[in-house]
């Protein structure tokens, strides 16, 4: 667990105007992942169960994540889960449009065979949306969280239902901004077997919060906006779940 310290509030001024993280950037700061199905061990040894968020970068767990969403980045990934080590990625497109292999091969995404189901085996590359966050009940830390396979039509729905269009303006509708509305993260176990992600509208924010928002997005869009998607710390696995 981090430490926080309780400092005197004089202490903590002085030390807030030396700005000791001034020579590292935005993209420079590690951002946690919340991740479920996750393949992990919690601090004394335990399995964590797939149905909770595990923070990447504290340990923490938690079953719901009450947040403001920010922005939503659109990628693929073709990837094999091999046992004992995890998942290994073949091939990566920033885009959706276009892959690279790991031996520099450039793929069109649209005509790749490897989305496409062969015969009873699924496929090996996957649409991936990846959402920068804010965790309201951490202070407003931002994080990273991904809705693949499974949890790709919830997200969908979600959007839809609540972003696509919804902005009024004198010259006509537009795509709403996803951190105009606080959002609540739970997951669900359909089947017993992996956790699907579950979106839920917590309303619209306030002027005051919108703006600020606004702020932190503009500070924090180049991380998911940038040249390589983001992925989670190597050492943490992902269970399999259903194409």
């Amino acid at each position: 667990r981090a430490l926080a310290p309780v400092l005197p509030d004089d202490l903590a001024r002085d030390l807030a105007r030396l700005n000791a993280l001034s020579e590292l950037g935005r993209a420079d700061r590690t951002l946690p992942f919340k991740v479920f199905n996750a393949k992990v061990k919690d601090a004394v040894g335990n399995w964590i169960a797939r149905d909770v968020f595990y923070d990447t970068l504290s340990g923490e767990t938690t079953r719901h994540i009450d947040c403001v969403l920010l922005h939503v980045r659109k990628n693929r990934r073709r990837s094999v889960y091999v046992e004992g080590v995890g998942t290994h990625v073949l091939c990566r497109s920033m885009d959706a449009a276009e892959g690279v292999t790991e031996e520099g091969e450039v793929l069109d995404c649209e005509s790749c065979p490897h989305k496409e189901w062969q015969g009873r085996a699924k496929p090996q590359c996957s649409l991936i949306y990846t959402f920068l966050g804010l965790d309201r009940e951490q202070g407003g830390n931002p994080f990273l969280i991904r809705a693949k396979h499974t949890s790709l039509l919830p997200a969908k729905k979600y959007l839809a239902r609540h972003f696509e269009g919804r902005l009024k303006t004198p010259e006509g509708a537009a795509d709403l901004p996803l951190f105009v509305c606080k959002t609540k993260l739970t997951l669900t176990m359909p089947t017993g077997n992996y956790a699907v992600l579950a979106f839920e509208n917590g309303g619209v924010c306030t002027e005051a919060e919108i703006r600020e928002h606004l702020r932190v997005f503009t500070l924090f869009r180049s991380i998911i906006k940038g040249p390589k998607a983001p992925e989670p710390p190597a050492g943490v696995a992902e269970a399999a779940e259903p194409a």
